[in-house]
């Protein structure tokens, strides 16, 4: 209770706290061609709620732009500088997510350069301007053309005495010549979600309740190129400050009495989803030591995800408590439902290889049901999983009077599947399967009989439940239908037709994953 005390004390004597404004601007449609984004504007309205909630920002200094044109923009600046007292002590914080490149932001049906918005925030009579923009390119806001590269000044330090902080400090997204991500496991931009993170506490490295500028700058740097790093478009944000005085600004506090915390006492990759109602994403992170998240009391699932694997509990967080999560007391997801679902950080394939018993109609008008054994093995990936199978049966068939033939079948099929999760244990789906039988038969009868060998291709459509029993293990259950093609011989067997034949299937078997 004094810590947090003492941390909003401290958020209220910044010097940089007398007034302070956002404008944050989401524009999802850019050039014609360029695709819609998804999350741009929603995005906005994120950082808008966490600067309200925490950041000291009043509803009435919010202004949010979705999709505007370049004069919407200039009005709401007009707008800002019509309500800011000069005299006071200012701070502003301008957000942007959307299109963009080396040059400028592209907003609905129009631009805006970035040596033109940096002169319009430097005429406001703001004392700090905080620049955040989540856009592809958009480190050519730092260098672009006509406005002076920024020197990093990486000794600032908290100094409670100091002067007030004057200038102007920029975080995007990614560097001159990279792309921005949307992510739809996050539900927005990768940088903005880091940002928010960040604010509402991830990026609070020395617990002191209130989240700073440099901590908000090595956090989303940190997290986003962590994030990025197992995709095919790698983000390196880049910052410069041009700043005067020697305080750290304070972006946010931690008002921790009225929330409650989730404390991460151990490193590792976390994924942070409400346990109610739609189960919406709170954070996700990678917390290298100890972390703490604000969060509303109620109940979470937290999910920590290592290269290939996933383990996941819930964790219920009181007003004004701290909630550790224990690692040692999330379960294990299922391996398949972890592919499927993408938790896999690095490694999002697995291998697994199986037995299976199979019950199969008959093939032949003479035959009875076959009982085959196959062994299987299967490779999962997020959106399929592809199996290879190798299978055996022999029987023997004795009609009481005039034949009596041993049967054996060898069959090779490939097959592919598509699962949807029903619950962490169960998952259901279909699949098809394509395949070819070496059929051979030997003949006691009467008469001269020869063996006979047969070739049967055969293709077939399947439903699929998968229950898995352990963290690497599942049983499944596939029941079908498969379609023969069987080569006939017609006459005197100087010549053959080919007929089809619809047998049905089931199959239970037992999957175990490759290490």
């Amino acid at each position: 209770m004094a810590r947090a005390l003492l941390a909003a004390l401290l958020f209220i004597a910044s010097p940089a706290h007398a007034a302070r404004y956002a404008l944050l601007v989401g524009a999802n449609e850019g050039p014609p061609d360029l695709p819609v984004l998804r999350y741009a504007e929603r995005d906005a309205t994120k950082m808008a709620d966490v600067l309200e909630r925490l950041g000291g920002v009043p509803p009435e200094n919010i202004i949010v732009l979705r999709s505007p044109v370049a004069a919407e923009l200039d009005r709401a600046l007009a707008s800002l500088a019509a309500r800011m007292d000069a005299a006071e002590p200012n701070l502003l914080t301008f957000y942007y997510s959307g299109h963009a490149d080396r040059a400028q932001l592209h907003l609905a049906h129009s631009t805006y350069a970035y040596g033109e918005l940096k002169r319009a925030l430097r005429a406001l009579p703001v004392t700090l301007t905080i620049m955040l923009v989540d856009a592809c390119r958009a480190g050519g806001l730092i260098t672009a053309k006509g406005a002076r590269v920024f020197a990093v000044d990486p000794g600032l330090a908290l100094d409670d005495d100091a002067a007030r902080v004057e200038g102007l400090a920029i975080l995007t997204s990614s560097s001159v010549d990279e792309a921005s991500q949307e992510s739809d496991r996050l539900g927005g931009g990768v940088f903005t979600h880091q940002l928010v993170s960040g604010l509402s506490g991830a990026a609070d490295a020395n617990d002191d309740g209130r989240v700073t500028l440099t901590e908000l700058q090595a956090h989303a740097y940190a997290q986003t190129l962590d994030f990025t790093s197992t995709t095919e478009l790698v983000q390196h944000p880049a910052f410069a400050f041009d700043l005067r005085g020697h305080d750290d600004p304070v972006l946010t506090t931690l008002d921790a009495a009225a929330r409650g915390a989730l404390v991460f006492p151990t490193a590792g990759h976390y994924v942070v989803l409400e346990s109610s109602g739609p189960r919406q994403l709170v954070s996700e992170l990678t917390a290298r030591a100890a972390a703490n998240l604000l969060v509303r009391p109620g109940q979470y699932t937290v999910r920590r995800l290592t290269r290939d694997a996933a383990f996941e509990g819930r964790v219920v967080v009181a007003a004004g408590a701290r909630a550790a999560v224990d690692p040692d007391q999330l379960q294990a997801i299922p391996y398949r439902h972890a592919i499927r679902k993408g938790y896999g950080l690095v490694h999002r394939a697995a291998w697994s290889i199986g037995l299976a018993a199979e019950l199969t109609s008959p093939l032949l008008d003479s035959d009875g049901p076959l009982l085959a054994g196959a062994l299987t093995a299967q490779l999962d990936v997020p959106a399929a999983s592809l199996a290879l199978r190798l299978r055996y049966a022999h029987g023997a068939r004795d009609d009481g009077l005039f034949v009596s033939y041993d049967e054996s079948l060898v069959g090779l099929d490939a097959s592919a599947w598509h699962l949807f999760d029903v619950s962490a244990a169960l998952g259901v789906g279909f699949g098809v399967r394509l395949g070819c039988d070496w059929l051979h038969q030997s003949f006691d009868a009467y008469g001269a009989a020869p063996p006979v060998d047969t070739t049967a291709p055969r293709v077939g459509s399947f439903a699929r439940a998968e229950l898995a029993l352990g963290g690497s293990v599942a049983l499944t259950l596939d029941v079908g239908v498969e379609v023969y093609l069987f080569a006939k011989a017609v006459g005197e067997a100087t010549t053959t037709t080919t007929s089809s034949t619809l047998v049905g299937v089931t199959s239970l078997g037992l999957m175990v994953r490759v290490p």
